[in-house]
């Protein structure tokens, strides 16, 4: 990974670099299920990106390289009732959003926000992290469990 990788909270003037990655990473998911892309203005995904940022039970964090945004990393904390299952405390973090820009991948980005999430969870008294992955994302699956990361559940989905 390159020395001039930096992660950290991102602010308001971050959000359209935010909302375009948000966008390109639902594109992506949505590609791999075989579902049809869904159009939506720079101006929705702006107010989505935006809604997600004045949520007090959210923080969003932003990788920049080259002194330009390449990722991101959407956490939430919520209080969960089965959190006592696997925590010390009622909250848990979960992160409903990373995403690394292809020219930036495989340099360690990605495990350097998920080690920026887990250091603010820390500070804040929260010791469980989770995510969702899809099923097909193999890659994904084996970068989180070098992460640590273990499964839990499944998750099911039906078509109506």
């Amino acid at each position: 990974m390159g020395k001039d990788v930096e992660v950290m909270v991102a602010t308001e003037a971050d959000l359209e670099p935010l909302a375009e990655m948000h966008y390109l990473s639902g594109k992506l998911h949505r590609e791999s299920c075989g579902m049809a892309a869904r159009v939506c203005s720079n101006e929705e995904m702006f107010a989505v990106v935006q809604s997600i940022f004045n949520n007090p039970k959210s923080v969003l964090f932003k990788a920049t390289c080259d002194n330009k945004i390449c990722g991101c990393l959407f956490l939430w904390v919520f209080e969960c009732e089965d959190a006592l299952a696997w925590s010390k405390t009622l909250e848990i973090g979960h992160i409903s959003e990373i995403f690394v820009h292809e020219k930036y991948r495989r340099q360690g980005i990605a495990k350097k926000m998920i080690e920026t999430a887990e250091k603010y969870l820390k500070n804040r008294g929260v010791y469980a992290l989770d995510l969702e992955v899809y099923h097909f994302n193999k890659v994904a699956q084996t970068f989180y469990v070098n992460q640590g990361f273990g499964p839990i559940k499944t998750y099911m989905h039906k078509d109506l």
